[in-house]
């Protein structure tokens, strides 16, 4: 379905990539899947890894700026005592690549 016709059936729509509560999360735009991905490694413990295949994926010469961005949009969405989101959140940095 198209924005409009959704919002024509009464749906609120979200003006937001990711949204997520508990274990069930939805995505939008192009960098969705991006954040989602994140989002499910982090919730499955692996915060480094997490931050590795956003390194991985981002263009050379914005990956720390692109890296930082999607930490900030999956940060609110992550469960429990905070350590997972101040783990994924911290800086990360990998050698020989910018």
């Amino acid at each position: 379905m198209t924005r409009l016709r959704v919002i024509d059936a009464g749906v609120d729509m979200l003006d937001a990539s990711l949204v997520a509560h508990a274990n069930v999360a939805t995505l939008a735009g192009c960098l969705g899947p991006q954040y989602l991905a994140a989002w499910m490694i982090v919730q499955a413990g692996f915060t480094k890894a997490a931050a590795d295949a956003l390194h991985s994926v981002a263009p050379v010469g914005e990956k720390a700026r692109q890296v930082a961005h999607a930490r900030s949009v999956v940060a609110p969405y992550l469960a429990g005592d905070g350590a997972a989101q101040g783990a994924f959140c911290t800086n990360h940095r990998r050698v020989g690549h910018s």
